[in-house]
């Protein structure tokens, strides 16, 4: 299987683009996963990532069946990746420095989010309509020092925090 799975400029349809019949993908070489490559996947239940380092825009859009996500290796999260994916509830991004604008809109049901990466993680400026209040937050221990006032990492209010 190729490396890059989709393209990752332009204005296309991704290459899984609503197959609804789609359930299960895993896809162990891929590093990068392109523009709408899963859109409106309903059936899509699980994702096995293991090497992608970069997700594009709107990669997982409306995947209303997917309720779990780990990108062990994701660095880098661009806009609307898991937008108006309903069912999502846990999200482990362990290495992710940057989330795009939109990442969690729609994502009701989130109740776990681990990022645990070192370095600092640039959350976009705008976009955040997600209810970060009944979110379960992971971050790496240094981060101690960024959380303010109980339970506020980034001028959002967490259900609660816990390092690693």
């Amino acid at each position: 299987m190729a490396e890059t799975i989709g393209n990752t400029s332009g204005n296309y349809v991704g290459p899984f683009y609503k197959c609804t019949a789609l359930s299960n993908v895993s896809l162990p070489k891929a590093v990068t996963i392109g523009l709408l490559a899963f859109e409106g996947c309903s059936a899509l239940k699980q994702i096995s990532l293991p090497c992608a380092t970069t997700v594009h825009n709107k990669a997982f859009y409306n995947c209303t069946a997917l309720t779990s996500v780990s990108l062990p290796e994701a660095t880098n999260i661009k806009e609307n990746v898991f937008d108006k994916c309903k069912a999502l509830k846990t999200l482990s991004l362990p290495k992710a420095i940057e989330i795009g604008a939109n990442t969690l809109s729609n994502t009701s049901r989130l109740q776990t989010l681990i990022l645990t990466a070192s370095g600092n993680i640039e959350f976009a400026d705008q976009g955040y309509t997600f209810d970060s209040s009944i979110i379960d937050l992971t971050l790496n221990s240094n981060k101690q020092s960024e959380v303010k006032y109980g339970y506020q990492w980034k001028g959002m209010d967490w259900l609660s925090i816990s390092f690693q």
